[in-house]
C-alpha cells in the first residue's frame, strides 16, 4: 500500500489513530537547524512524538504545533 498525502487514520490495536506522514512533501512547515530543513526533510523526532503522545494520551497534536515548542526552548540545536 502507498501513503500519500499528509495525514492517514489508521488503526492499531483497535484503537483509532490519526498517521501523520513525513514522506510527503507538503509538510513545508519550517524547522530549520542549519539550513532550510522543513518538516518533511526533518521532522523525524516531532512525527515519532506526534505518534507516541497521542498513543498515550488519546489527543492529536499536529507536528507544526511540536516543532514550534520545540524551536521555541531550544530543542532546535546543539
Amino acid at each position: 500500500m502507498s501513503i500519500t498525502g499528509t495525514t492517514l487514520p489508521i488503526t492499531v490495536l483497535e484503537r483509532k489513530l490519526t498517521f501523520f506522514n513525513q514522506r510527503c512533501r507538503d509538510w513545508t512547515h519550517p524547522y530549520a537547524y542549519q539550513n532550510d530543513e522543513n518538516l518533511s526533510s526533518a521532522g523525524c523526532g516531532i512525527f515519532s512524538l506526534c505518534h507516541c503522545a497521542q498513543w498515550l494520551t488519546g489527543n492529536v497534536q499536529t507536528p507544526e504545533k511540536w516543532a514550534d515548542f520545540s524551536c521555541a526552548n531550544g530543542c532546535r540545536g546543539d
